[in-house]
């Protein structure tokens, strides 16, 4: 996984390469991905969903280049 992209679409791509799959948050409509994961090794681990958005973080005009770019923030 990529630090950041240059477009929505990308980070999509990305995540879904991964093994992602997209669900939507029901109550804010907004457009989550989840895959299954292993948590804690040192307790015999347990399966937990392990569950991304993309996030868009937008750059101001001031700063010579105003695209956009997106990151993913695990939830």
């Amino acid at each position: 996984m990529k630090a950041s992209y240059p477009t929505y679409d990308a980070a999509k791509a990305d995540l879904l390469g991964q093994g992602f799959t997209r669900c939507i948050e029901p109550t804010q409509g907004a457009e989550l991905f989840s895959k299954p994961d292993k948590v804690d090794d040192w307790y015999g681990g347990y399966a937990s969903p392990c569950i991304v958005r993309i996030r868009r973080n937008a750059v101001a005009a001031r700063w010579g280049d105003p695209r956009n770019y997106y990151t993913i923030d695990f939830l």
